[in-house]
């Protein structure tokens, strides 16, 4: 019997050969092809977050031949079985032959056929596949190949939208060398201890190559720390409480939880400041804990009250109507409605579109669009989202596309809700009309409310 590891961080895929590549655009992928354990394909979904020019795996799928079921591993540990959301714990759950658990590190899948196995952990950041079998078994896939790009593309999904590969200026904030000299961390102690079983170069290529074109935000600065020690301990080699020495985030499994508690359980010492490994200060280390009560809403969903909002405009010798739809693809085909859950930091897409308009002499100009918690569009908090035309160079969530060149254009940012309100959100957006030939525009006001 013979064991594979293969590790998808971010944009990043280390394949079982242990070579490292990167996913550029939004597709979803085959990650192992039923050619390991029957019947079973295990695949997974890229999307951007804060820049464009980066994609991040997003999402894992187990697609089941028989009964021709999909078991999606999605962000904050949820689970879906043919769209139906499931409730783990760290008891085993079989559905479909899939082994589901979850306890606090992520969720686990497990499939077993023939002889061959292949346990999926998902954390929202890592997937990491674990495979057993026999030795010169057959790996297809980006796991077995991680550069074989273009056959491991999914079709069905395949789209211009999703193979688009976008460029944004560097972020000057970023300091490479010092984010590479934290990813080199992995060929350091304590990690050095597993670099002859497990090979930490290509989490180290991974790691820079990441790090220094996107900011270390959302602890994307322990990420690939901890999907190297992750991939130790699957090879039975472990590393223990090396993010008190490097800065890492808390070890998820400092947490343990039962039906009514959360229990937290962390460590004081003394730091050892003297580069001469001595020190003249009394030391101490203090183990604690803290209980809280388990809480009962784990993730917030939103329902969208109006997905279409229409409006019959009327200036002048100008009769038109104007359209703002929500969505939940960049390809604009899926229209949110009252039954679709829209979770925080959930992307959404929101088009505005006129009828009436002759598009050889009229252009569309989106202005500015800004949310309230309020249904008045002067109430305050306010929160910005396209200024002066633009997308709010604040939040690096916000795209706008299309804007001017006809008569419709549309925008997207990542699901939000004000700190402290009741929990609605309105939007609001205010439109130009610009008479192409003319090269001027009729300024005309609107207020729309589409996301109580």
């Amino acid at each position: 019997m013979m064991s594979y590891t293969c590790t998808v961080s971010g944009p990043a895929v280390i394949d079982v050969h242990n070579k490292a590549d990167f996913i550029e655009d939004r597709c979803s992928y085959t990650l192992l092809s039923d050619s390991w354990v029957s019947g079973v394909q295990i695949l997974a979904s890229f999307r951007e977050r804060r820049r464009t020019d980066v994609s991040f795996v997003d999402s894992v799928t187990l697609r089941l031949e028989d009964p021709g079921v999909d078991v999606l591993l999605k962000q904050d540990d949820r689970v879906l079985v043919d769209n139906v959301a499931l409730v783990l714990n760290s008891s085993v759950q079989e559905v479909h032959g899939v082994q589901l658990s979850k306890d606090q590190t992520g969720v686990t899948a497990k499939v077993t056929l023939s002889g061959r196995s292949a346990a999926v952990f998902f954390d929202g950041d890592t997937a990491q596949i674990h495979m057993e079998g026999p030795a010169g078994s057959s790996l297809v896939g980006l796991c077995g190949n991680s550069s074989s790009f273009s056959s491991a593309k999914l079709s069905e999904e395949s789209s211009s939208s999703c193979e688009s590969v976008y460029t944004e200026p560097a972020d000057g904030t970023i300091d490479c060398p010092l984010m590479t000299k934290r990813c080199n961390l992995l060929k350091e102690a304590p990690f050095s201890s597993c670099n002859t079983t497990v090979d930490p170069a290509p989490y180290i290529t991974a790691c820079n190559a990441t790090l220094c074109k996107y900011p270390a935000v959302d602890g994307l600065g322990c990420q690939f720390l901890w999907a190297y020690a992750r991939a130790c301990s699957l090879s039975n080699v472990a590393l223990e409480s090396w993010w008190s020495d490097h800065g890492g985030s808390s070890p998820p499994h400092l947490y343990s939880a039962n039906d009514s508690q959360v229990t937290y359980k962390n460590t004081i010492m003394a730091q050892n400041s003297s580069s001469e490994g001595i020190t003249r200060q009394d030391q101490f280390y203090i183990d604690f804990s803290c209980i809280h009560v388990q809480p009962e809403m784990k993730t917030v969903a939103f329902r969208i009250k109006d997905s279409s909002v229409v409006q019959h405009i009327t200036s002048g010798e100008w009769s038109y109507n104007v359209t703002m739809k929500s969505y939940t693809d960049a390809d604009r085909t899926h229209v949110v409605d009252s039954n679709t859950d829209v979770m925080l930091n959930q992307k959404i897409w929101v088009e505005l579109e006129t009828e009436g308009l002759d598009a050889d002499l009229i252009a569309v100009v989106t202005d500015s669009c800004w949310a309230t918690d309020q249904e008045s569009p002067n109430s305050t908090p306010r929160y910005d989202l396209i200024q002066n035309r633009c997308a709010n160079a604040a939040d690096q969530t916000v795209m706008v596309e299309g804007n001017g060149e006809g008569t419709s254009n549309y925008f997207s940012f990542t699901m939000f809700q004000f700190i402290g309100s009741s929990g609605d959100v309105y939007l609001h957006c205010k439109l130009n009309l610009c008479i192409k030939e003319e090269n001027s525009c009729v300024k005309l006001l609107y207020y729309y409310s589409n996301f109580p």
